[in-house]
């Protein structure tokens, strides 16, 4: 929970609330007008982004490596582990 919430991550600036949204659209990925995603119960809705081209949770955060969408670029490879651990338990 301490990575999704950092700010360095990025994950709760859009993914906040008791719903872990803020309901709102952003521009990722070339996309305009994305709608934030609720992250409840996320672990059961893969295939994930948009597009459905990241198969699990662990390909969302490979992808956030780049900055666009939270920054996952500067965490470990146990960070990532332990990120995507929270994010199976919400």
């Amino acid at each position: 929970r301490v990575l999704f919430e950092s700010a360095e991550v990025g994950c709760a600036e859009c993914h906040s609330g008791a719903l872990l949204t803020d309901n709102e659209p952003h521009d990722i990925y070339g996309v305009a007008g994305v709608n934030t995603p609720t992250l409840v119960g996320v672990a059961a809705s893969a295939p994930y982004l948009h597009t459905g081209t990241a198969a699990t949770l662990r390909d969302v955060l490979d992808t956030a490596l780049t900055g666009e969408m939270g920054d996952t670029s500067s965490l470990s490879e146990q960070d990532m582990d332990d990120l995507v651990a929270y994010l199976e338990s919400l």
